[in-house]
């Protein structure tokens, strides 16, 4: 089943360590707040509204779906299922995300902001339609596979490059960007600043 927050005032969420099914924040008027981590077995949806994650982690096995506003502290987001997802960020940035779905793939549908740490643990992190990904953290595929097909990874902030990693299109626009083992950039490195 869904559970959906949809009142007409601030709503707060406190998961008390038992995992959802699939969650709709649906609430036009106010802000649900995350209390503690909670852990999502399948969608998460943000149809109206805000989610405010308040320095909480998120597991989610399904679909990341916005249509309105996700507010991050300093938490993380876990991509963890154990078949294909996909996350369309809606113009929200994210703090850390990590993709640790070794059974699939988790697929961009739009371009995606990520003020943190981008981590690849297992499993396929897709650009989709060639979405440009943002990253003001470290890069980090400990694991993993990026398919970069024909998107841009834009580096805004000083960071790491922590493996040997492919490319297809590079932008380092501000800050120091160090790279542990160098990597592979198949079109264009353009380095504007840094």
């Amino acid at each position: 089943g869904t559970v959906v927050f949809d009142g007409g005032g601030a709503q707060s969420l406190t998961p008390g360590g038992s995992a959802f099914n699939n969650l709709t924040v649906n609430n036009a008027a106010s802000v649900v707040t995350l209390t503690a981590p909670v852990v999502i077995s399948g969608n998460l949806t943000i149809t109206a509204g805000e989610l405010a994650t308040a320095n909480n982690q998120i597991n989610i096995a399904g679909n990341w779906s916005n249509a309105s506003t996700v507010t991050v502290g300093t938490g993380t987001v876990v991509f963890d299922g154990g078949g294909a997802q996909s996350l369309t960020p809606g113009g929200s940035a994210f703090n850390n995300l990590t993709v640790n779905n070794a059974a699939s793939v988790v697929t961009l549908t739009a371009p995606v902001v990520i003020n943190g740490n981008l981590t690849i643990t297992s499993g396929t992190l897709d650009v989709g339609a060639n979405n440009q990904i943002t990253v003001g953290g470290n890069w980090n595929n400990s694991g993993g596979t990026f398919n970069e097909n024909t998107g841009t990874v834009v580096f805004n902030n000083a960071g790491a490059i922590l493996n040997n990693e492919t490319f297809y299109d590079v932008n380092i626009t501000v800050g120091a960007r160090t790279c542990a083992t160098g990597f592979t950039v198949s079109n264009n490195l353009v380095i504007s600043g840094g």
